[in-house]
């Protein structure tokens, strides 16, 4: 049924909705296995690096959403209003995930003292480089642009959050929170390695 406006009925936005977060919700799940497929490999078998990862390639795809020209030299910093404005929408989600499953955090605990052996063992263009390629193409699979691509990585984080906090319990959820608010901004603030496709 259309309203007069043209618009869809309210079951039809509910039943668009509930299909985006499924399709959400899939593709969180596939981030989360390419890169714990890689935690003893390429992560060293080191949560922090593994979650700082994560933020990165959500960061990077928010980063690839605002359009910045392509020929920028990888690494350099891009500030942009639109960047803090998009990012702190990728916080909420995180923030609102991490809650929703339990992990109860005071807002200082986003912006923590990371101790030095949890800072991350790879840079963020390494990581672009082995994983943003096969980071897009598991969103676009499902339909997702890269803006889509950046909230369904905040998912992706608040999964691995829960995974190394509740059930490995091989991460303070202060630090994991503070790694993925680092990453999220480091992804989205400067120009990534190029894109391989």
């Amino acid at each position: 049924m259309t309203k007069a406006d043209g618009s869809g009925s309210v079951e039809d936005l509910s039943e668009r909705a509930y299909e985006i977060a499924r399709r959400r919700q899939a593709a969180a799940m596939q981030v989360v296995t390419l890169l714990e497929d890689q935690y003893k490999t390429a992560f060293e078998s080191h949560a922090a690096t593994l979650l700082r990862a994560a933020a990165w390639l959500a960061g990077t795809s928010l980063y690839h959403s605002f359009g910045f020209p392509p020929d920028m030299p990888p690494g350099s910093p891009v500030l942009s209003e639109k960047s803090n404005a998009e990012g702190l929408k990728l916080m909420k989600v995180f923030i609102f995930l991490v809650d929703k499953d339990g992990i109860k955090l005071a807002p200082d605990d986003y912006a923590a003292q990371i101790p030095a052996e949890q800072e991350p063992r790879k840079q963020v263009l390494q990581v672009q480089e082995q994983f943003q390629d096969r980071y897009n193409q598991i969103m676009k699979q499902h339909g997702f642009d890269y803006l889509e691509g950046a909230k369904t990585g905040a998912v992706a984080c608040a999964r691995l959050v829960k995974l190394h906090c509740l059930n490995r319990k091989d991460l303070e959820p202060s630090v994991a929170a503070s790694t993925v608010s680092i990453g999220f901004v480091e992804g989205s603030k400067m120009a990534p390695a190029a894109l391989k496709e």
